[in-house]
This record gives structure tokens, sequence and C-alpha cells, in this order.
């Protein structure tokens, strides 16, 4: 089992809580961790005073890679067969990258299912038990989902419950398929990039020595990099579904607003875009139409702040129907776009239009493309990044990831993990590379801020578009800041005092807080878990997790039976090569490096706080 400790050291579970109004919601604040023994376990809050009343909270392991639960093994990585996929050394393969973990409410039972941030990928079914006295949660069993009719999950990142109550994952980090059909059409390997050799351990194929006509039957780049919805009816009763028609990019996160129809989507890399899908229907995502933001800055250029009015580019209409028939006909990329050779100053032939794509291999810093006639509809789904650029919206954002909404002030808020490469100027030498604006139109000139911030979008009406929920503008709400003092330090580059590259974040609206989990890599050499409350600026650090580790999964559940709950989640303890940097668990004790799925509770309900969707 994780190591964890909470603030109050000695913390009574049984603790009744009993509903309370909603108000002020004051955590006990955590420390940062000094001493090797507290950098290398979990450290949480123990309380929460809500309008002078406390409140004992404890960080509750639920799933760890590698346990056994009712005979099913969490995490475990099997191939399209069932069969354990092996590493290198024969050694079965158990995903330390548990991501979003949902709490599904069916039919008088607790259900939940995590998805993996790892390559192959894998969704795991859990059934969780709840004592309804003291709202203590456990884990009674868990298996891993067959996915070899989809060809199976790729690199699952963030989640979110469906206002209808189902599980929506995104996809990241899709094959570059121009690089993937030169590969292919030359034999050759070295083009693969570095994700595809992972995944394709999924099909039984060794990445080591390739069987490409293997590849070509079992694999198509085209059916990865879209958001899925994971519809839980019972134990032996699960329905994953691909939405084709919202794009195919590197989808962090796709976020439904309250009106059931407009989703906001994150694209986690460089030179990347920010997305808006307004679905033809209420609950249903697999048709509708899908805008690509661009970005009108009206701040200074290299400046400290970072404003800018936001309009939204038509990508046009599609149904996921026709999208997956397109992809299974065989569908190229070769097919759908002509290219030309960039020249070196950036400039296209007449005809072609300038992109700048960074590719995950060739790391190629612009294109020349032209779509071919009648393509347009099949490049805005399957190469929706470059078909965008195309159209004349922003791809310069660098790894836009957590989205949630703020209902008291009807805005969205965004998180960056770090403002540089392609949100900045490249005529700022030394902070931002040429390569990354080489074949774009420099929408984004930021001052660069390797420690991120979460930014704030506000939402209203659009007659045009059909929605209540269009964003017209973006400011920073919250940014870290550098250490002046660190520069020579491999880690906490990143003042401790604040946050550092924020990534997933979610709201708690009966207490106007906004809970901001980190994936710093170093920067601050335990991440955190923090509390914002967006009344006062409030910022308190609520949980950190081991070396190495990034803290995820937070997601915020006012009401599971007459209890609350924020959940998290502990991955990949010393890992990001930390023991590189000398930073080393204390023993061999695998406990030390195992990923946890966890829920921070219980918190007292208010009463108009809504109850979980229930089927």
């Amino acid at each position: 089992m994780q190591l964890v400790r909470t603030t109050a050291h000695i913390l009574s579970v049984l603790f009744l809580i009993s509903p309370v109004m909603a108000g002020e919601l004051q955590f006990e604040e955590v420390s940062v961790p000094t001493s090797d023994a507290d950098k290398a376990i979990v450290t949480s809050s123990g309380g929460a005073t809500v309008d002078g009343r406390r409140f004992p909270l404890s960080f509750m392991p639920l799933l760890e890679g590698g346990r056994t639960y009712g005979g099913g093994t969490f995490a475990a990585i099997v191939n399209a067969d069932g069969k354990p996929v092996k590493d290198g050394e024969g050694n079965p393969v158990v995903s330390n990258y548990p991501d979003f973990t949902s709490i599904l409410p069916v039919s008088g039972r607790l259900y939940g299912v995590t998805h993996f941030e790892s390559l192959p990928s894998a969704l795991y079914l859990s059934r969780f038990l709840q004592d309804p006295r003291t709202g203590v949660m456990s884990v009674a069993e868990t298996r891993s989902l067959r996915l070899s009719h989809i060809g199976n999950i790729y690199n699952a990142c963030a989640g979110m419950i469906t206002p209808w109550g189902t599980h929506l994952g995104g996809e990241e980090y899709p094959p570059d398929v121009r690089l993937f059909d030169e590969a292919m059409a030359n034999n050759d390997k070295t083009k693969f990039g570095r994700w595809v050799p992972q995944h394709i351990r999924y099909f039984g194929i060794n990445p080591r020595e390739p069987d490409f006509a293997a590849i070509k039957a079992r694999f198509n780049p085209y059916r990865s990099g879209y958001p899925f919805e994971v519809t839980v009816k019972g134990w032996l009763d699960v329905t994953v579904t691909r939405h084709h028609s919202m794009g195919r990019f590197s989808h962090e996160l796709a976020y439904i607003m309250p009106d059931r129809r407009t989703v906001y989507m994150t694209d986690d890399g460089d030179n990347a875009g920010f997305f808006m899908f307004v679905a033809d229907r209420p609950g249903d995502l697999g048709a509708g139409r899908l805008y690509a933001a661009r970005w009108e800055q009206t701040s200074p250029a290299g400046g400290t702040e970072a404003t800018a009015n936001l309009s939204w580019v038509d990508l046009g209409h599609a149904r996921s129907g026709d999208i997956a028939r397109v992809i299974e006909s065989g569908m190229t990329f070769g097919r759908m776009f002509e290219t030309a050779e960039m020249t070196a100053q950036g400039q296209c032939p007449t005809g072609f239009g300038a992109v700048n794509f960074v590719g995950d291999l060739a790391r190629r810093s612009g294109e020349c493309l032209r779509v071919k006639s009648g393509q347009d509809v099949n490049a805005s789904r399957l190469e929706t990044r470059r078909y965008a650029a195309l159209k004349g919206a922003t791809t310069e954002f660098t790894k836009a990831e957590g989205l949630t909404f703020d209902p008291k002030r009807k805005r969205l808020l965004v998180s960056v993990t770090s403002i540089d490469r392609g949100m900045g100027d490249s005529t700022e030498k030394g902070q931002f590379s040429e390569r990354f604006d080489r074949g774009s139109p420099n929408h984004i000139r930021l001052g660069y801020n390797p420690c991120g911030a979460v930014f704030a979008a506000s939402l209203g009406r659009d007659a045009k578009i059909g929605s209540d929920y269009v964003a017209s503008n973006m400011a920073p709400l919250l940014a870290g800041k550098p250490d002046p003092n660190a520069k020579g330090d491999a880690f906490n580059g990143c003042q401790l005092g604040g946050i550092a590259n924020p990534d997933n974040i979610t709201v708690i609206p009966e207490h106007d807080t906004l809970i901001i989990a980190e994936d710093s890599d170093g920067r601050h050499e335990n991440d955190a878990i923090w509390a914002f409350d967006m009344g006062t600026s409030k910022l308190t650090r609520i949980m950190t997790v081991p070396v190495g580790a990034e803290a995820s999964g937070v997601y915020w559940y006012p009401n599971i039976n007459g209890h609350g709950y924020l959940t998290a989640v502990v991955q990949h303890p010393f890992g990001n090569d930390v023991e590189k940097r000398g930073r080393k668990p204390p023993s061999n004790d695998p406990k030390y490096r195992a990923a946890v799925v966890g829920v921070i509770g219980p918190f007292p309900v208010a009463p108009r706080a809504e109850t979980a969707v229930k089927k």
C-alpha cells in the first residue's frame, strides 16, 4: 500500500458527517516536504473547516497498480488476445500511469472506470464499496475491459463524467500519419516515432523487429486520437464508443458545458489548437459542428499580462459513423493532401497553405499543404490540427491541458502547463525557438513562463454558433512564478509558494474553490494539489505526492450517497528519471513506486448539492 500521511497524523474516519450549508471552505495546509522520508510518501490535508466547523479528511487509497481485487490485477496490461503484454525482459507489464477514474452510481452500486496514460493503454472497470455512515470507500473487484473490437484505447489522458452519467476520456499523442505512411511505404521503423512501437505490442507485434504486414493488417493510426465514452450499465454490460465527429488531435480532455451540447477540447502538445464542438442534440456527441479558436492578442507582445479575444473558425459538420467508414475504407494522408516544400523563410508556393506541425519524430518546423478536392470533411476530422491551421485558426498553444467550468461567473477555466515554444515570440532569443513559429502567423506572443498558468475565458451567447457557452476572451487567473534563485537546481525551478505546471483542474462550486493538480517534472520536487479560493484568491497546498510522481485525476463529486469526494491519482512515483538526479526511494519495497488511485474525503454535503447521476 502506498504510504500516506495526513496533516492531522491521527485521523478518525469514523466521524459522522451531517449536511451543512454551502459556505467558506478552508483546508488545513500541507507543508513542503523537506526530509527524504517525507519526499517519498503522499501527504494530504487532515481536515477542512466549513463555516467555522471542522471536518476531518484523509486521502483514501483505493486502487494500486499490481494489486489484486476480487480476482483482477489492477493495471495489468493485456493484448488483443487477452494475454499479458511483456516488456523487453519478458516481464508482464503493469502500467504505472493510471489517470482519470470515474465514480458511477448505477442501479444501487458504485462502479469506476480507470483509463491509463500509457501504451498499450487500457480501461479498467472496478466496483467500489461505501460505508453509508462514515463514507469510507474500498474496492470489491476490478477487471480489464476487452477492447479488441475497437483496436484498444490509445494513450488515454484526462476525463470527466458527462451530465448523463457516462465516463468521457481523451486519446492523446496519436501518430503523425504522414510519417507513419512514410514508414510503412519504406519498411522503416525509425519513422514510427516514440509511441507507435509501444502501442503495436497490443497486437502481439514485436517493436524491435516489426512485421510490417501484420501492422498494416491490424493497426490503422486514424482509429486513434478522439474522445471516447464509456457507458456502464452493470459489471458485464459496458459499452465503449469513440466520437470521431469531434476531431482527431492530441486530446487531453473534452469538457461538456451545462447545455449538454457545447464541448471544449484541449490539445496537449507543441503547436497545438484549442477546439469547441457543438453537438446536434443534447446528450449525443455522435454528430455536430467543430470549431477551432483564433487567438487575437490584446496585451503587449512578450509582457507578463496575457490577454486575448477569441474568435471561432468553423471546421464544418460531421457524423461519427461517416468518419468511421472513411477510416475503415483505408484513408491515407496522401489521399487528403497535396504537399510542397517550404522555403527557409517559411513561405509556401501559390495555392498551398503554411502549417507549423511539430511531428513526433521528424520535428519538422513547417509544412506546405493543400486539401484535395472533396476531402474537406475528412481532413477536418482526421487531420484536425493541420486543417484548422489551413483555415486560419491558431495552432500555437503549448500543452493546454485541464478544463473545468466556473458556474458562479459563467467562465471556462483552462490550464496551460508551460508558456513557451509556439506561445512565445521567436524574436525573443534564448527563450523561444524560431522553429515553433516558422510557417505560422505567430498569433500568440506571450512572455516566457515555464511554470504555466490557469486561464479564464468568459462564456456567452453566440447566435451564429447557436450556443450560450461560447468563449469570447482569455486572460490568466493564476500563474506560477519561476524562482530566480534556483537556476542551478535540478528541482524546484518554480516558487514553492505557488503552482508549477498546472494540469488537471476541477471546481468545487458549493465553496467557490478551484482544485489544481501539478505535473511539473521537477519544477516542484514534490508535485502538489492546490485549493484556490476564487473569491479571496487564497492558495492552499492540500496534498503532495512522492518525488517523480505526477498529481493527476482530480474531480469533484458533491454528493455520492450523502458524502462528497475529491478523486486524486498518484501517477508514476519516482518516475521521470529522478533517480538519475539523485532522488531514490528509501528502499526497494515496491510500495514506494506503485501508482495509486484514491479519494480525498469524505466531505460534508450541502443540502443543495446535486446528487450524483443515477441510471
